[in-house]
C-alpha cells in the first residue's frame, strides 16, 4: 500500500483529498465520551493543512443514542482541534459540490454521515463514483472500518488515486506483529461472544504460548468441560474446537462473581449452583492470570472479562492494570475493552492500542481486510 505521507507537496498542495476517517466515536448524555479515534486521525489532518490541501473529510456515525447527524462531532472538532473546519449536512449532493467549490488550501470540510444514504452499506458503484467525484485523490484512514466492502471503503479506490494514511498503516504494522510475536506469547480474550473471535483464536491458538480466556466466551468452554453454568449466558449454537478444549495452554476462570439476592459474591466454578449467574471473573482467576503472564514477551488483549455496561468492571480494571505494568509488548483493542482502558485513564500505558474492534479481529484471523484489498489492487493497476 502507498502512503499518503510519501507524496510530494506538490502532488498535495491545493489538491482536493477525500479522507475516509472513522469518527463514529461513543457518546453520553448528549456528549462525546471519548475521542480517541477523533485524536488517532489529527496528526494525517494536520499534515493535509500544513501542505495546502483541500481536506474532505467523510465517515459514518451510528450509537445508541440516536444521534445520526455529524452537527455535533463539527461543533467539537472545531472548538476543539481544527478552527477551520466547515460541516455541511450534506453528503455528495449540491450543497457539498457549491462549498467545495469555494474551499481553499488547508479548508477543512466534513461532510454528513454516510449512512444516511443507504447505498453506503450496499458499496453501490454509482454512489462510489459520486464520492469519487468530489476530489483529485482518496486516503482510507479509517483501518477500523477496513473489514466492511462499504462504498467509501472499496468502492471508492476503484476511481481515484488511492493511499493510505499513517494511522491505517500503523494498525496494520503492530497487528501484524501478532502473526509472528516474540516468544512467550499470551494471547488473552474476553467478551461476550465466542463466534466473534473464533477466527482469531483458530488462527492465532497454535502460536501462543498460552491462551487465557475470561467474559462470557469463557461458559462456552466451562459448560463444555462439564461444569455447571447456571444461568449464565452461553452463546447458543457455538462448540469450542477440542483440540483447544483440552490444550493445557488454555487457562479459564477458576471463581467467578455472581450475585445472590443483592449481593455481590465470589464463588469457586466447582461451587456454581444451577440459579448462579456469573459477571465477573474472580480474584483467583485475576491471580492465576497475572502469573500466567509474567514472564511473556508479547501479549495480545481484546474483550473485557466481565459484564461491564452493569458495572462489574474489577476483573477488567486488574487485569487492564496488570498489563500495563508488563515488561511485555502489549496490544489491546476492542471498544469494549478501551472504554475500561478510558474510565482508569490507562490509555497510554500500552505499547499500541488499535482503534479496531471488528476490524482488528478479521484482520489477526485472515491477515487482510477489505479496505487493505482495495489499496493494493489500486496500487497493482
Amino acid at each position: 500500500m502507498k502512503s499518503i505521507l510519501d507524496l510530494p507537496d506538490v502532488r498535495i498542495k491545493d489538491k482536493k483529498i477525500l479522507v475516509r476517517v472513522d469518527f463514529n466515536v461513543p457518546w453520553q448524555n448528549g456528549k462525546i465520551a471519548d475521542d480517541l479515534r477523533i485524536r488517532k486521525t489529527l496528526p494525517l489532518i494536520r499534515h493535509l493543512i500544513k501542505k495546502d490541501a483541500k481536506i474532505i473529510l467523510i465517515s459514518h456515525l451510528e450509537n445508541g443514542e440516536g444521534i445520526s447527524s455529524f452537527a455535533g462531532v463539527a461543533k467539537y472538532l472545531k472548538t476543539k482541534y481544527i478552527p477551520r473546519l466547515r460541516f455541511i449536512a450534506d453528503v455528495a449532493g449540491k450543497d457539498t459540490l457549491r462549498h467545495i467549490d469555494r474551499m481553499r488550501g488547508g479548508d477543512v470540510l466534513l461532510l454528513d454521515n454516510l449512512r444516511k444514504d443507504r447505498r453506503e452499506k450496499n458499496n453501490d458503484r454509482k454512489f462510489s463514483k459520486k464520492l469519487a467525484e468530489l476530489a483529485d485523490i482518496y486516503v482510507n484512514e479509517a483501518f477500523s472500518v477496513s473489514h466492511r466492502e462499504h462504498a467509501s471503503v472499496v468502492g471508492v479506490p476503484q476511481f481515484l488515486p488511492s493511499y493510505a494514511g499513517p494511522l491505517f498503516l500503523e494498525e496494520v504494522r503492530r497487528l501484524r506483529q501478532a502473526l509472528a510475536a516474540p516468544r512467550p506469547f499470551v494471547l488473552v480474550l474476553g467478551g461476550k461472544k465466542l463466534s466473534t473471535k473464533m477466527g482469531l483464536l483458530s488462527k492465532l491458538f497454535s502460536r501462543a504460548d498460552k491462551v487465557l480466556i475470561g467474559g462470557a466466551m469463557a461458559n462456552v468452554f466451562l459448560k463444555a468441560r462439564g461444569f455447571e453454568v447456571g444461568r449464565s449466558y452461553v452463546e447458543a449454537g457455538v462448540s469450542p474446537d477440542k483440540k483447544i478444549l483440552g490444550s493445557v495452554k488454555l487457562f479459564l476462570p477458576v471463581d467467578a462473581v455472581v450475585l445472590r439476592g443483592n449481593k455481590k459474591c465470589t464463588v469457586t466454578i466447582e461451587n456454581l449452583s444451577f440459579t448462579d449467574a456469573m459477571y465477573d471473573i474472580g480474584p483467583k482467576t485475576i491471580g492465576l492470570f497475572k502469573r500466567e503472564m509474567r514472564d511473556s514477551r508479547f501479549i495480545l488483549w481484546n474483550g473485557p472479562f466481565g459484564v461491564t455496561e452493569k458495572g462489574f468492571v474489577d476483573g477488567s480494571r486488574e487485569m487492564a492494570r496488570a498489563l500495563a505494568r508488563a515488561s511485555a509488548e502489549t496490544i489491546v483493542g476492542g471498544g469494549d475493552t478501551i472504554s475500561v482502558l478510558r474510565r482508569y485513564k490507562l490509555l497510554n500505558k500500552y505499547s499500541f492500542v488499535s482503534t479496531g474492534g471488528g476490524a482488528m479481529l478479521d484482520f489477526l484471523a485472515q491477515g487482510t481486510l477489505p479496505g487493505i484489498e482495495a489499496l493494493r489492487s489500486k496500487d497493482r493497476k
